[in-house]
């Protein structure tokens, strides 16, 4: 596994403003709300460069929704993958009507993410901010 610390300290470097502001826009949520989003994506991008191999599948929501502004900056998010972890994390959208089975799979990954995430940040992720694939009215994402 990879230096957590440096991993993290890095992202933190990073200064993202017009991703920032174009997703306030297009969201219309208040600066405070946008930096916490990305506090959180920086969280879950990190856990994904230190963990590559790891499926963390994302429900829709906020950090999501995020993430795919920044995406579409494609040098920001390529600079951003470079500098904190030498590794590009690609997006992979989850399936359009998935399966019990797939459901199920998903949930248990996500469970492996929320314990990684505890072991990484020391406490649990927001649940308002990562909602639970499979419960009612969240779609999957990626």
């Amino acid at each position: 596994m990879r230096n957590s610390s440096l991993l993290i300290q890095r992202a933190h470097d990073v200064q993202i403003p017009r991703v920032l502001d174009r997703y306030r826009r297009e969201k219309d949520v208040s600066a405070d709300d946008a930096e916490r989003h990305w506090a959180e994506l920086l969280r879950y991008l990190v856990l994904r460069m230190l963990n590559p191999d790891a499926r963390y599948p994302l429900a829709s929501g906020p950090v999501d929704d995020l993430w795919h502004n920044f995406l579409l900056l494609t040098q920001e998010y390529a600079g951003f993958c470079e500098y904190v972890g030498g590794i590009f994390i690609h997006h992979h959208p989850g399936p359009s009507n998935p399966t019990p089975t797939e459901v199920e799979e998903a949930q248990r990954d996500f469970d492996t993410f929320l314990k990684e995430y505890k072991e990484t940040y020391d406490e649990s992720p927001p649940q308002r901010l990562w909602p639970r694939i499979g419960e009612p009215g969240v779609l999957w994402s990626c």
